[in-house]
């Protein structure tokens, strides 16, 4: 790289998550040094510098070679995260923000063989990346934008039971409240669990019902990855049963202060018309808000079905991007 940048290579531990939690402009829970080092492949992450002042991160998976920067199930937003700086203005901070993304951007490229990471939703600027090798026929990186719906817990717990004072409940569809409504009505209950392995019972369930095969390998690496994450504490789980006791869906979300992130969720195909599908996550949302948590994402609503679904709980959409470079 240029000498006006360095980068410095480092290990995503415990410095790793204090510059995070204090300088990083982005709250990306995806950035936990226990969720990244829970992964089963090989890590790469460094630091932008100017001078000794660290300007911005970057951590991505890579192939067990070491030349590609792959894409990971269980690492959903990565990439680069800015570092904010003092006494700079809206002005600076941009160009700045510029400057880093293209001395990345040149170094992704003369480093690896292929390329690919997605960014958080608070990075809403990328021109350095579509503008990168601009007018040359040189390689270039490959933006697709994708979407997710963040919910905002700004209602009191106690109205996610008297729908009358609840503010997101008057923003759900009328399929959503009318759910709500009979989960409710028909006595279906939420509790938390630490207990994994029922939920990778659902979740084979789940696929399976859309006859698609999840292998024994992947349940198994899921598993491990969700364990690791609930013995630091990172994750609440909720089981909805419904009114006869049995469980009906589970859903799992990754917590750290004041966010949440929906990771996963499935239902039992046998208990489709006890409610127990939306009962999960409002119940959820009532049980992050006595906690402080004060936005939750979705994660995902890239597809029709599954858009569908999380955006009738009346959130707000959000855009992040897939960068991408092709093999050289």
């Amino acid at each position: 790289m240029p000498n006006k940048y360095t980068i410095e290579e480092c290990i995503v531990g415990e410095d790793w998550d204090k510059i995070h939690s204090t300088r990083s402009t982005s709250k990306n829970i995806f950035l936990s040094s226990t969720l990244i080092n829970s992964l089963d492949v090989p890590i790469y992450s460094f630091y932008i510098c100017k001078g000794n002042e660290k300007l911005a991160s970057f951590v991505a998976p890579m192939n067990r070679d070491k030349n590609r920067i792959i894409s990971h199930d269980f690492f959903i937003y990565n990439g680069i995260t800015h570092f904010s700086c003092n006494n700079q203005n809206k002005s600076q901070i941009l160009s700045m923000n510029l400057s880093v993304q293209e001395e990345l951007a040149k170094y992704l490229d003369f480093r690896f063989d292929e390329v690919i990471f997605s960014t958080h939703p608070s990075i809403k600027d990328i021109r350095s990346f579509l503008w990168h090798n601009y007018n040359t026929n040189c390689r270039k990186f490959e933006v697709e934008m994708r979407f997710t719906s963040y919910i905002h817990l700004d209602d009191e717990p106690e109205s996610f039971r008297d729908l009358k004072e609840n503010k997101l409940f008057r923003n759900c569809s009328s399929a959503r409240k009318q759910e709500i409504r009979y989960s409710q009505r028909k006595g279906v209950t939420t509790e938390m669990t630490t207990e994994i392995s029922s939920f990778v019972d659902l979740y084979r369930k789940t696929f399976e019902r859309q006859n698609i095969s999840v292998g024994e390998e992947k349940l198994i690496e899921l598993k491990e990855f969700l364990e690791s994450l609930n013995r630091a504490g990172l994750l609440l789980i909720f089981n909805s049963y419904s009114e006869d006791g049995n469980l009906g869906s589970i859903a799992i979300f990754l917590v750290q202060h004041d966010q949440a992130c929906y990771l996963y969720g499935a239902s039992d195909p046998e208990q489709r018309g006890s409610h127990t599908g939306t009962a999960v996550l409002w119940e959820a949302f009532e049980e992050l808000t006595r906690r402080n948590v004060e936005v939750v994402d979705l994660e995902g609503i890239n597809s029709p079905k599954r858009g569908w679904f999380k955006t009738s709980f009346g959130g707000t959409i959000e855009r992040y991007f897939s960068l991408a470079l092709n093999n050289k």
